[in-house]
């Protein structure tokens, strides 16, 4: 089965755990920055550009959970957020399930959740997440 973990601990000292299991559609949330590229060298040659180290993998979830797993995703959210209000170094956990081979990585929100109804006991909620 595929799922996707994330968990937090906050300053103030709550843990949070959420593991997606159902997600709202048959794409695969895990892809890359993609931050290199090509361009022409003086002498005519194609160079390669880009950073120096590997691409970083985001994320783009859209899972569908219960009202309970999208009220703990809106604390850990907001937990996170105000450690990076604060001034903190924040970073999530993340372990991905959902493609090929485990991943286990730090990663942090590039974008906040959001939740959508699907009925009064089901909640789509949507989020970005980058690897740091």
């Amino acid at each position: 089965m595929a799922d996707f973990g994330i968990a937090y601990s906050s300053s103030g000292g709550s843990s949070f755990n959420v593991i997606l299991t159902v997600f709202a559609d048959s794409a695969i949330p895990r892809s890359y920055s993609n931050e290199n590229g090509i361009a022409p060298g003086l002498a005519g040659t194609t160079l390669l550009t880009g950073p120096t180290y590997s691409q970083k993998r985001i994320w783009s979830i859209s899972a569908i959970v219960t009202k309970t797993i999208a009220i703990e995703l809106d604390s850990l959210f907001r937990a996170w957020d105000q450690d990076r209000s604060d001034g903190m170094s924040v970073a999530c956990g993340v372990i991905d399930r959902t493609f090929g081979p485990d991943v286990s990585a730090n990663a942090i929100f590039s974008t906040a959740p959001t939740f959508d109804y699907v009925n009064e006991n089901h909640i789509v909620a949507s989020f970005g997440l980058t690897e740091v």
